[in-house]
């Protein structure tokens, strides 16, 4: 029996994973006190990682606009907003152009 990998349905998987987690951290953000900034950002983050993996899996079946512009250009904001929130749960001074 032969297994094909489709790896449109391994982004999918990974948008839904991530957009679970970012909506799981939104949640419960004010849990902590001094953390609910750190934990936002990583949330926002975590959201933009999750719409640039959708536009991934989705490209074909919507537009190109939509899903180069959208998930080449969230993919690395989301990054950088994980990279801000990791910054402010170690207490680290936020970065001058976030």
């Amino acid at each position: 029996m032969e297994i094909t990998f489709d790896i449109r349905t391994a982004y999918l998987i990974t948008a839904l994973t991530s957009l679970i987690c970012a909506a799981m951290l939104f949640a419960s953000r004010r849990l902590h006190r001094p953390s609910t900034a750190g934990v936002a950002w990583s949330s926002g983050g975590l959201g933009l990682i999750g719409l640039s993996m959708l536009g991934f899996a989705l490209r074909g079946w919507l537009p190109d606009f939509v899903t180069y512009q959208m998930a080449n250009t969230a993919g690395p904001l989301g990054v950088a907003m994980l990279y801000e929130s990791t910054r402010r749960l170690c207490m680290a001074r936020p970065m001058p152009w976030l």
